[in-house]
């Protein structure tokens, strides 16, 4: 019988805080128990033990390697499979926790809405107290016909788009993570909801003006359009890598992935440059930019980690190393 295995854990030091003295945890076989054994057994110890697993996150000292994800065993870590009577693990609270498709839900519910809301204001309650305190004089029912078709175009699309992220988040996506941090839920709605409302009120303002150039208004919606189609396709091939209820990762294959790595990103950057172009608007441009900024970050994190992951070592796959991040034979 294998020897039990002293971790000796302790948390992650902090400017100015006093740090507590290190929890010691016996675990007597590596080879069957997992991180989530390991936690449970130091929150015995630390009299917490109905604390939520996916709060702390462990890392090994001597390797900084994350013990990730909890029902991983722990003989599978390079850091942990090696014959040693005592590892440090270094902990970090990361705050109370909330599900991804909660924080996906919620972020997305107000864009979904803050369109059709406008719209109803607008056009039913032009002289309504919170129209004219949205819009003061301009008066709704000045807006010529063409002006409002054009409007009525531009809310169906930007609506069309988060509706189609909300049913992505409840019937397609497959999370990697269980949980994140529930200070991130009011991050990421303030953004989405702060630029879906100036985006919306900046359209549907009765002294809006359309493109004046065709090519935007016969270019914009097209690109929009094909744009979502193609990354709806690009999170569907994403949930066929991933078996409902496993945490297995693959190399993405098909079309779409045949040249870069994140062609989701990709489509979701087009499709706002389409929307751009059609509304003509600073806001949403303003969007457009700020969202491929923050996706190309993601974009080339997500590259690396491929990279790092299916490096054809130990029977693992080889990343095509032709492929690029987000531009295909450029980026």
């Amino acid at each position: 019988m294998a020897p039990s295995t002293i971790f000796v854990i302790r948390s992650a030091p902090r400017p100015g805080a006093t740090e507590k003295p290190p929890v010691r945890v016996s675990i007597p076989n590596k080879e069957t128990s997992t991180v989530n054994d390991l936690k449970r057994e130091f929150f015995k110890s630390i009299n917490k033990p109905n604390q939520d697993v996916n709060r702390y996150r462990f890392t090994v000292e001597a390797s900084g390697e994350h013990l990730a994800p909890n029902e991983r065993a722990l003989s599978s870590f390079p850091s942990i499979t090696k014959d040693a009577s005592e590892i440090t693990i270094v902990f970090k609270d990361l705050g109370p926790q909330i599900s991804w498709r909660t924080v996906f839900i919620v972020e997305y519910l107000f864009p979904m809405l803050v369109f059709p809301m406008l719209w109803l204001l607008v056009r039913k309650f032009p002289q309504g107290f919170v129209t004219k305190f949205l819009y003061g004089d301009a008066n709704p029912d000045y807006t010529r016909p063409a002006v409002k078709e054009w409007q009525d175009m531009l809310a169906l699309m930007f609506t069309a788009h988060f509706l189609k992220r909300e049913i992505e988040t409840m019937l397609i996506h497959r999370f990697g993570n269980d949980t994140m941090p529930l200070r991130n839920i009011f991050k990421n709605s303030g953004y989405y909801w702060a630029f879906a409302f100036w985006i919306a009120f900046i359209t549907m303002h009765p002294l809006y003006t359309p493109p004046t150039c065709k090519s935007a208004r016969t270019i914009g919606p097209i690109l929009f359009t094909i744009s979502e189609l193609l990354n709806l396709k690009a999170h569907i091939d994403l949930r066929n890598l991933r078996p409902a209820g496993t945490r297995i990762r693959q190399v993405p294959r098909g079309i779409l992935f045949k040249f870069i790595s994140c062609p989701n990103y990709l489509f979701e950057i087009l499709a706002w440059v389409g929307f751009t172009m059609a509304s003509q608007s600073v806001a949403a441009a303003c969007f457009a930019v700020v969202g491929a900024a923050q996706m190309t970050v993601w974009a080339i994190q997500k590259h690396k980690r491929y990279r790092k992951e299916f490096n054809g070592e130990d029977g693992r796959e080889l990343y095509p190393r032709n492929r690029k991040i987000l531009i295909p034979f450029i980026f």
